[in-house]
């Protein structure tokens, strides 16, 4: 596949409200968001644009001779959705590119053979979105009336025993512009990339999981 036909794209809205100007803390001393720009500018080598809103945003985007495509104020609001975010891109965007690969500035940490793990999927369905996700071994359950009801497993079932469940991790996502252009974030039966390296489990909202992220870091490589 000709990687000339991928856009990357960086959604980094203003006004976060659990870390302020989350998309620029500083994460291993660097702002966020420089973390999937580098990546992808090293193990993706497709066009990238940063969506956004954020003005603060331009000296980083500068620093990395990225483009960046300014956000609408409508496009900027709490209930805004990605879908939304993506039309509006695909709108404005050359017409030359077939698919978008979605980069969340709060995954900070990728294995570096991520995205070719995902192209080899698309390669053989290329029809189809490609999400990452990662698996979870919870035994997971849900409360009615203060009351909780086991719902993926069974009471005194062994984890081991359990069928493998999945969580969609953020890490990235692969899709066509046709499906956006439709309407639709993802096609209907997306392929999986399941990631069992620990960055799976990285995904930031609040400081909790910022120093998740630095002990991770810490203590795991992206091989």
């Amino acid at each position: 596949m000709n990687i000339e036909e991928f856009l990357v794209v960086i959604p980094a809205r203003a006004g976060s409200k659990r870390i302020k100007n989350k998309n620029r803390a500083l994460f291993n001393n660097k702002p966020l968001i420089t973390h999937s720009i580098e990546y992808a500018k090293e193990r993706i080598g497709a066009d990238i644009i940063i969506n956004t809103n954020d003005k603060l945003i331009a000296p980083i985007a500068q620093k990395y001779g990225v483009e960046i495509m300014w956000r609408e104020e409508h496009l900027a609001q709490d209930e805004s959705s990605t879908l939304e975010v993506l039309k509006d891109v695909v709108k404005r965007a050359n017409n030359k590119y077939k698919f978008i690969v979605l980069l969340q500035p709060t995954n900070p940490l990728r294995p570096k053979n991520l995205f070719k793990e995902c192209l080899d999927l698309l390669s053989k369905n290329p029809n189809q979105s490609v999400i990452t996700v990662g698996e979870n071994k919870h035994k997971l359950g849900t409360i009615n009336n203060k009351a909780y009801q086991p719902t993926s497993y069974s009471f005194g079932q062994r984890s081991q025993d359990l069928e493998p469940l999945f969580y969609e991790n953020g890490l990235m996502y692969i899709i066509p512009l046709k499906s956006i252009s439709e309407g639709e974030l993802m096609t209907e039966n997306p392929s999986a990339c399941i990631v069992k390296h620990p960055f799976s489990t990285v995904d930031i909202d609040d400081e909790i999981d910022l120093k998740w992220a630095q002990f991770i870091s810490k203590n795991y490589s992206d091989e």
